[in-house]
């Protein structure tokens, strides 16, 4: 690893990925090579690391935000949806899903959270008293 190879990997990397993305892999090639080789001098490779740190930018994403009624109106919608449906399990799968988006879009949760709620365990249903 030189300096040479490390710009001109840098060169080919930065057209195709975020600066946030060009930042972590020249810190992860930096702690690699901490590893393989400690006796190397590799503090050039710290200074374009800190280079690449302060133009990093992260992007934002705002653009697919989906705000709750619209989120709440789309897990209903696939829930009517799935009535249309040839087979039962069709069917189950569809409104499973939909109920899935539709009561993320109620209690936001993380969506390991969503998953792991089932019918008649976690989900029942209950009469008032």
């Amino acid at each position: 690893m030189t300096p040479d190879l490390i710009e001109l990997f840098m060169q080919k990397l930065q057209p195709e990925v975020s600066p946030v993305t060009v930042y972590g892999t020249i810190s992860k090639i930096r702690q690699a090579t901490m590893y393989i080789a400690p006796e190397r001098d590799i503090a050039w490779l710290r200074d374009i690391e800190n280079d690449l740190d302060l133009n990093k930018i992260p992007s934002r994403q705002y653009d697919a935000t989906i705000l709750q009624p619209e989120l709440l109106q789309a897990g209903l919608a696939l829930c009517v949806e799935a009535e249309a449906l040839a087979t039962p399990l069709d069917r189950a799968r569809a409104y499973r899903n939909g109920l899935g988006v539709a009561l993320l879009s109620l209690n936001p949760a993380r969506s390991r959270s969503i998953a792991a709620l089932t019918i008649g365990k976690t989900i029942r249903r209950e009469t008032a008293p």
